[in-house]
Protein backbone atom coordinates (compact mmCIF):
# COMPACT_ATOMS: atom_id res chain seq x y z
CA UNK A 1 0.00 0.00 0.00
CA UNK A 2 2.87 2.18 0.22
CA UNK A 3 5.08 4.01 -2.36
CA UNK A 4 8.92 3.92 -1.42
CA UNK A 5 9.99 7.28 -2.65
CA UNK A 6 13.44 9.44 -2.41
CA UNK A 7 12.01 10.62 1.40
CA UNK A 8 11.52 7.59 3.27
CA UNK A 9 13.89 5.00 3.54
CA UNK A 10 13.15 1.09 3.25
CA UNK A 11 13.72 0.89 6.79
CA UNK A 12 11.22 2.88 7.77
CA UNK A 13 8.65 1.45 4.98
CA UNK A 14 9.58 -1.71 6.81
CA UNK A 15 8.45 -0.05 10.36
CA UNK A 16 5.19 0.92 8.60
CA UNK A 17 3.88 -2.00 6.93
CA UNK A 18 1.15 -4.71 7.88
CA UNK A 19 -1.37 -1.42 8.33
CA UNK A 20 -4.45 -2.64 10.05
CA UNK A 21 -6.23 0.28 10.95
CA UNK A 22 -5.79 4.46 9.60
CA UNK A 23 -7.55 7.34 10.28
CA UNK A 24 -7.32 10.05 7.36
CA UNK A 25 -7.49 14.13 7.59
CA UNK A 26 -6.57 16.14 4.61
CA UNK A 27 -5.07 19.21 3.99
CA UNK A 28 -4.54 20.96 0.54
CA UNK A 29 -2.85 18.25 -1.41
CA UNK A 30 -1.45 15.92 1.59
CA UNK A 31 -3.10 13.05 3.43
CA UNK A 32 -2.50 13.07 6.99
CA UNK A 33 -3.03 9.83 8.53
CA UNK A 34 -2.54 8.14 12.07
CA UNK A 35 -2.24 4.40 11.71
CA UNK A 36 -2.42 1.51 14.21
CA UNK A 37 1.14 -0.44 13.44
CA UNK A 38 1.36 -3.52 16.06
CA UNK A 39 0.20 -1.16 18.40
CA UNK A 40 2.32 1.86 18.17
CA UNK A 41 0.68 4.80 16.79
CA UNK A 42 2.40 6.78 14.33
CA UNK A 43 1.46 9.75 12.03
CA UNK A 44 1.97 9.59 7.97
CA UNK A 45 2.00 12.52 5.89
CA UNK A 46 1.61 11.56 2.02
CA UNK A 47 -0.20 11.92 -1.18
CA UNK A 48 -2.95 9.57 -2.42
CA UNK A 49 -2.87 8.18 -5.45
CA UNK A 50 -5.49 6.43 -7.77
CA UNK A 51 -4.56 3.10 -8.49
CA UNK A 52 -4.68 1.02 -12.15
CA UNK A 53 -6.08 -1.88 -10.54
CA UNK A 54 -7.70 -2.72 -7.72
CA UNK A 55 -6.05 -3.89 -4.72
CA UNK A 56 -7.82 -7.20 -3.59
CA UNK A 57 -5.95 -8.02 -0.46
CA UNK A 58 -7.23 -4.12 1.34
CA UNK A 59 -10.61 -3.18 2.28
CA UNK A 60 -9.14 0.02 0.63
CA UNK A 61 -9.02 -0.78 -2.88
CA UNK A 62 -9.03 2.00 -5.30
CA UNK A 63 -6.77 4.22 -4.01
CA UNK A 64 -2.79 4.15 -2.06
CA UNK A 65 -0.63 6.10 -0.06
CA UNK A 66 2.80 7.41 -1.07
CA UNK A 67 4.35 8.53 2.18
CA UNK A 68 6.15 11.15 2.77
CA UNK A 69 7.29 11.66 6.05
CA UNK A 70 6.47 9.09 9.51
CA UNK A 71 6.31 9.99 12.77
CA UNK A 72 6.09 7.58 15.89
CA UNK A 73 3.69 8.81 18.15
CA UNK A 74 3.71 5.84 20.97
CA UNK A 75 5.49 2.96 20.77
CA UNK A 76 4.04 -0.12 21.93
CA UNK A 77 5.60 -2.25 24.40
CA UNK A 78 7.24 -5.49 22.96
CA UNK A 79 5.55 -7.83 24.94
CA UNK A 80 1.71 -7.18 24.76
CA UNK A 81 -0.48 -9.77 26.44
CA UNK A 82 -1.87 -10.78 22.76
CA UNK A 83 -1.43 -9.72 18.98
CA UNK A 84 -4.54 -8.06 17.29
CA UNK A 85 -3.89 -9.93 14.25
CA UNK A 86 -3.76 -13.38 16.08
CA UNK A 87 -7.76 -12.34 17.92
CA UNK A 88 -9.53 -11.57 14.58
CA UNK A 89 -8.35 -14.74 13.31
CA UNK A 90 -11.72 -16.88 12.20
CA UNK A 91 -13.14 -19.51 14.79
CA UNK A 92 -12.53 -22.06 12.38
CA UNK A 93 -9.39 -21.32 11.01
CA UNK A 94 -7.30 -24.83 9.95
CA UNK A 95 -4.37 -22.76 8.69
CA UNK A 96 -2.37 -23.67 11.62
CA UNK A 97 -1.84 -19.63 12.67
CA UNK A 98 -1.24 -18.69 16.15
CA UNK A 99 -5.25 -17.54 17.52
CA UNK A 100 -6.23 -16.29 21.25
CA UNK A 101 -8.70 -18.48 23.52
CA UNK A 102 -11.40 -16.92 25.17
CA UNK A 103 -9.94 -17.02 28.75
CA UNK A 104 -6.93 -14.94 27.30
CA UNK A 105 -9.10 -12.55 26.04
CA UNK A 106 -11.63 -12.04 28.96
CA UNK A 107 -8.34 -11.63 31.34
CA UNK A 108 -8.79 -8.31 33.13
CA UNK A 109 -6.14 -8.94 35.92
CA UNK A 110 -3.41 -6.59 35.47
CA UNK A 111 -0.16 -7.60 33.24
CA UNK A 112 3.71 -8.00 34.21
CA UNK A 113 5.74 -4.92 35.47
CA UNK A 114 6.33 -3.00 32.39
CA UNK A 115 2.77 -2.27 32.49
CA UNK A 116 2.24 -0.34 35.77
CA UNK A 117 2.73 2.70 33.82
CA UNK A 118 -0.99 1.95 32.43
CA UNK A 119 -2.36 0.39 35.82
CA UNK A 120 -1.58 3.76 37.47
CA UNK A 121 -3.05 6.30 35.04
CA UNK A 122 -5.38 4.17 32.52
CA UNK A 123 -6.69 1.27 35.22
CA UNK A 124 -4.59 -1.50 34.14
CA UNK A 125 -3.41 -3.08 30.78
CA UNK A 126 -5.13 -5.93 30.11
CA UNK A 127 -5.39 -8.14 27.52
CA UNK A 128 -9.43 -7.49 27.09
CA UNK A 129 -8.49 -3.81 26.85
CA UNK A 130 -6.39 -4.87 23.73
CA UNK A 131 -8.85 -7.84 22.85
CA UNK A 132 -11.63 -5.02 22.34
CA UNK A 133 -9.70 -3.34 19.82
CA UNK A 134 -10.35 -6.10 17.12
CA UNK A 135 -12.69 -5.18 14.43
CA UNK A 136 -14.83 -8.06 15.21
CA UNK A 137 -15.89 -6.99 19.11
CA UNK A 138 -15.93 -3.43 17.76
CA UNK A 139 -18.77 -4.68 15.42
CA UNK A 140 -20.53 -6.19 18.10
CA UNK A 141 -21.07 -3.38 20.48
CA UNK A 142 -22.26 -1.27 16.39
CA UNK A 143 -24.49 -4.05 16.49
CA UNK A 144 -25.68 -3.82 19.68
CA UNK A 145 -26.40 -0.03 19.73
CA UNK A 146 -27.91 -0.70 16.67
CA UNK A 147 -30.17 -2.66 17.88
CA UNK A 148 -31.03 -0.44 21.15
CA UNK A 149 -31.60 2.41 18.09
CA UNK A 150 -33.89 0.44 16.52
CA UNK A 151 -35.98 -0.34 19.60
CA UNK A 152 -36.45 3.44 20.31
CA UNK A 153 -36.82 4.39 17.06
CA UNK A 154 -39.89 2.32 16.20
CA UNK A 155 -41.17 2.67 20.02
CA UNK A 156 -40.94 6.65 19.66
CA UNK A 157 -42.70 6.65 16.22
CA UNK A 158 -45.69 5.01 18.27
CA UNK A 159 -45.94 7.15 21.13
CA UNK A 160 -44.16 5.53 23.83
CA UNK A 161 -42.02 7.21 26.40
CA UNK A 162 -38.76 6.01 27.33
CA UNK A 163 -38.31 5.70 31.27
CA UNK A 164 -35.47 4.77 33.98
CA UNK A 165 -35.98 2.68 36.49
CA UNK A 166 -33.69 1.88 39.65
CA UNK A 167 -31.80 -1.17 39.84
CA UNK A 168 -31.17 -1.16 43.76
CA UNK A 169 -34.29 -1.83 45.26
CA UNK A 170 -35.63 -2.68 48.89
CA UNK A 171 -37.59 -6.38 47.83
CA UNK A 172 -37.55 -8.71 44.60
CA UNK A 173 -39.46 -7.17 41.91
CA UNK A 174 -40.80 -10.23 40.47
CA UNK A 175 -41.92 -13.65 41.11
CA UNK A 176 -40.23 -16.59 39.75
CA UNK A 177 -36.72 -15.34 39.40
CA UNK A 178 -34.06 -15.53 42.52
CA UNK A 179 -32.75 -12.46 43.26
CA UNK A 180 -28.90 -10.83 44.16
CA UNK A 181 -28.50 -9.45 47.53
CA UNK A 182 -26.28 -6.82 47.95
CA UNK A 183 -25.18 -5.27 51.39
CA UNK A 184 -26.79 -1.70 51.56
CA UNK A 185 -24.81 0.63 54.20
CA UNK A 186 -26.55 -0.67 57.66
CA UNK A 187 -29.31 -3.36 56.02
CA UNK A 188 -29.85 -5.14 52.60
CA UNK A 189 -31.01 -4.61 48.67
CA UNK A 190 -31.95 -6.35 45.78
CA UNK A 191 -30.31 -6.27 41.93
CA UNK A 192 -33.59 -5.56 40.38
CA UNK A 193 -34.98 -8.62 37.82
CA UNK A 194 -37.45 -6.69 36.54
CA UNK A 195 -38.68 -2.97 35.83
CA UNK A 196 -42.42 -4.56 35.65
CA UNK A 197 -43.40 -2.66 39.09
CA UNK A 198 -42.69 0.80 37.68
CA UNK A 199 -44.01 0.69 34.01
CA UNK A 200 -46.99 -0.33 36.12
CA UNK A 201 -46.81 2.49 38.42
CA UNK A 202 -46.14 4.53 34.78
CA UNK A 203 -49.16 3.61 33.40
CA UNK A 204 -51.42 4.11 36.97
CA UNK A 205 -50.00 7.10 36.61
CA UNK A 206 -51.79 7.92 32.81
CA UNK A 207 -48.30 8.31 30.40
CA UNK A 208 -50.50 5.57 28.75
CA UNK A 209 -47.35 4.00 26.78
CA UNK A 210 -44.01 3.83 28.45
CA UNK A 211 -40.34 1.27 27.67
CA UNK A 212 -37.32 0.93 28.84
CA UNK A 213 -33.99 -0.57 28.26
CA UNK A 214 -31.65 -1.33 30.72
CA UNK A 215 -29.74 -4.23 32.91
CA UNK A 216 -31.81 -6.79 34.15
CA UNK A 217 -30.17 -9.38 37.15
CA UNK A 218 -31.13 -12.88 37.99
CA UNK A 219 -29.65 -15.14 40.27
CA UNK A 220 -30.37 -18.35 38.64
CA UNK A 221 -27.85 -21.24 38.18
CA UNK A 222 -28.59 -22.37 35.13
CA UNK A 223 -25.98 -23.38 31.81
CA UNK A 224 -28.24 -22.56 29.07
CA UNK A 225 -27.95 -20.27 26.10
CA UNK A 226 -31.47 -18.61 27.81
CA UNK A 227 -30.49 -17.82 31.10
CA UNK A 228 -28.00 -15.42 32.20
CA UNK A 229 -27.68 -13.87 35.58
CA UNK A 230 -26.96 -9.86 33.76
CA UNK A 231 -28.26 -8.96 30.57
CA UNK A 232 -29.96 -5.78 28.93
CA UNK A 233 -33.83 -6.23 28.33
CA UNK A 234 -35.97 -4.24 26.47
CA UNK A 235 -39.49 -4.19 28.55
CA UNK A 236 -42.70 -2.07 27.64
CA UNK A 237 -46.27 -1.36 29.00
CA UNK A 238 -49.04 0.60 27.05
CA UNK A 239 -52.51 0.84 28.58
CA UNK A 240 -56.12 -0.12 26.75
CA UNK A 241 -59.46 -0.06 26.78
CA UNK A 242 -60.71 -2.94 25.35
CA UNK A 243 -58.47 -4.45 22.67
CA UNK A 244 -55.43 -4.04 21.16
CA UNK A 245 -53.34 -6.36 18.61
CA UNK A 246 -50.40 -5.19 16.98
CA UNK A 247 -47.43 -6.64 16.08
CA UNK A 248 -43.99 -4.18 16.08
CA UNK A 249 -41.68 -6.25 13.57
CA UNK A 250 -38.10 -4.76 13.15
CA UNK A 251 -36.14 -5.64 10.16
CA UNK A 252 -34.21 -3.00 9.55
CA UNK A 253 -30.87 -4.38 11.62
CA UNK A 254 -29.63 -6.57 8.68
CA UNK A 255 -29.77 -3.43 6.02
CA UNK A 256 -28.36 -0.61 8.37
CA UNK A 257 -25.96 -2.89 10.26
CA UNK A 258 -24.58 -4.79 7.51
CA UNK A 259 -21.20 -4.21 7.69
CA UNK A 260 -20.68 -4.76 11.43
CA UNK A 261 -22.97 -8.18 10.89
CA UNK A 262 -20.23 -9.16 8.01
CA UNK A 263 -17.28 -8.29 10.13
CA UNK A 264 -18.47 -10.70 12.86
CA UNK A 265 -19.26 -13.16 10.41
CA UNK A 266 -15.94 -13.33 9.20
CA UNK A 267 -14.22 -13.92 12.63
CA UNK A 268 -17.51 -16.42 13.93
CA UNK A 269 -18.99 -17.59 10.54
CA UNK A 270 -22.30 -19.21 11.18
CA UNK A 271 -25.91 -19.72 8.92
CA UNK A 272 -27.02 -16.57 8.19
CA UNK A 273 -30.35 -15.97 10.09
CA UNK A 274 -33.45 -16.40 8.01
CA UNK A 275 -36.32 -14.80 9.09
CA UNK A 276 -39.49 -15.19 6.22
CA UNK A 277 -41.38 -11.65 5.21
CA UNK A 278 -44.12 -11.60 5.75
CA UNK A 279 -43.49 -12.23 9.63
CA UNK A 280 -46.00 -14.89 10.69
CA UNK A 281 -48.29 -13.77 12.81
CA UNK A 282 -50.20 -15.98 14.94
CA UNK A 283 -52.93 -15.29 17.54
CA UNK A 284 -52.71 -16.85 21.10
CA UNK A 285 -56.06 -18.89 20.48
CA UNK A 286 -54.47 -20.51 16.98
CA UNK A 287 -51.23 -21.13 18.83
CA UNK A 288 -53.21 -23.14 21.25
CA UNK A 289 -54.92 -24.90 19.16
CA UNK A 290 -52.32 -26.07 16.95
CA UNK A 291 -50.42 -27.13 20.00
CA UNK A 292 -53.69 -29.29 21.36
CA UNK A 293 -53.85 -30.83 17.80
CA UNK A 294 -50.17 -31.83 17.91
CA UNK A 295 -50.83 -33.71 21.42
CA UNK A 296 -49.95 -31.27 24.31
CA UNK A 297 -52.25 -30.33 26.87
CA UNK A 298 -51.86 -26.64 27.68
CA UNK A 299 -54.58 -24.10 29.69
CA UNK A 300 -56.03 -21.35 27.91
CA UNK A 301 -53.87 -18.95 30.21
CA UNK A 302 -50.75 -21.24 30.89
CA UNK A 303 -47.31 -20.24 30.05
CA UNK A 304 -45.88 -22.07 27.03
CA UNK A 305 -42.52 -23.68 28.11
CA UNK A 306 -39.68 -23.74 26.29
CA UNK A 307 -39.99 -27.23 25.12
CA UNK A 308 -43.30 -26.38 24.05
CA UNK A 309 -42.26 -23.17 22.28
CA UNK A 310 -39.91 -25.38 20.41
CA UNK A 311 -42.58 -27.52 18.96
CA UNK A 312 -44.48 -24.88 18.02
CA UNK A 313 -41.80 -23.56 16.13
Amino acid sequence: MLFVGDKLSKQMLKFVSNIPKVRLSVSGQYAFYTINVKESIIDVQGLVQKVEEQIESCTQKDAELHAIQVFVVSSAEPRLPLQIEDATRRTDSADGLAAVNLDTRLDNRYGPSFFLFYAKFGGGYRSRVLDLRTTTNQAIFAIQAGVCKLFRDTLRERGFVEIHTPKIISAASEGGANVFEVSYFKGSAYLAQSPQLYKQMAIAGDFEKVFTIGAVFRAEDSNTHRHMTEFVGLDLEMAFNFHYHEVIVITDLSRDYADAIAAVGRQYPAEPFQFCEPALVLKWPEALKMLREDGVEIGDEEDMSTPVEKQLG
